[in-house]
């Protein structure tokens, strides 16, 4: 489902917590992962709340920001409670 759609952006986040700035089209391709994640989500049911703070991370990281690290861990927890919900499902 959206797993694989989330890992690029989750990895992208946990990497930038440390300080390691991605590059521009990583960026832009996990933006765009989110948004089809998101659009899979609402398709299938399901509330997308749960991708706001990566969204937020993510266009911090366009406009060449380093989120904060509270941040991107909040984005790269809330990321991976969704892929392990999307598991789930996926094995329903």
């Amino acid at each position: 489902m959206h797993n694989e759609l989330l890992e690029l952006p989750q990895r992208l986040i946990a990497f930038a917590r440390i300080g390691v700035r991605p590059s521009h089209a990583d960026i832009e391709r996990a933006i765009r992962y989110l948004e089809k994640a998101r659009s899979e989500m609402r398709a299938g049911g399901h509330g997308d709340i749960g991708l706001e703070s990566a969204r937020a991370a993510l266009i911090s990281l366009r406009h060449g920001h380093i989120p904060s690290q509270q941040v991107c861990i909040s984005a790269v927890r809330c990321l991976g409670s969704l892929m392990s919900v999307g598991t789930v499902l996926e094995d329903a």
